[in-house]
């Protein structure tokens, strides 16, 4: 038995339909726009002479895993629309907290440096999360959601003439 005409157009426009409907999802109008993706993973790479860079953004901090050689500053840069913090995991462990600039949070473009001590073994390892999108860890492991970990590495080679 052949189904009826009305029954293939119905068909043909049931397809139809859901045809156009997974093309408008696919253009620039479908669906809500483009939300700000964090920067592609890359090796880390000192920002300026004597300074490496993390930002924050969508969610996460970039790198979140750094080896920071001792002596080394390291700047925390909200590129963010909404606020972060960076906060120790382990309370008074000498790493990094932006609460004493910053008791409100980093609003976007506000910038907040820690210095690597030289005072603690290579390899000291120091974990931090934001307060408002992350959650801390032990203080031998990152927390979870914005969190991050900065290692000491050794002191950073200085080139160029000895006096």
């Amino acid at each position: 038995m052949r189904p009826s005409r009305t029954v293939r157009g119905g068909i043909v426009l049931l397809l139809a339909s859901a045809f156009a409907v997974l093309l408008a999802g696919c253009g620039p109008r479908g669906g809500p726009p483009p939300t700000e993706q964090p920067p592609t993973t890359q090796p880390a790479a000192p920002s300026g002479a004597d300074g490496y860079t993390v930002s924050m953004a969508g969610g996460r901090f970039f790198p979140d895993d750094l080896i920071v050689p001792a002596g080394q500053t390291v700047t925390f840069l909200n590129t963010d629309k909404v606020k972060h913090a960076v906060v120790p995991d382990v309370a008074d462990s000498g790493g990094p907290d932006s609460d004493g600039d910053f008791p409100r949070g980093m609003k976007t473009g506000e910038t907040y440096q820690w210095i690597a001590p030289t005072s603690v073994p290579v390899g000291t390892r120091y974990y931090y999360h934001c307060r408002y999108r992350g959650s801390p860890g032990d203080g031998a492991s990152p927390g979870t959601g914005m969190a991050g970990v900065l290692e000491i590495g050794p002191p950073a080679l200085r080139t160029g003439p000895q006096y």
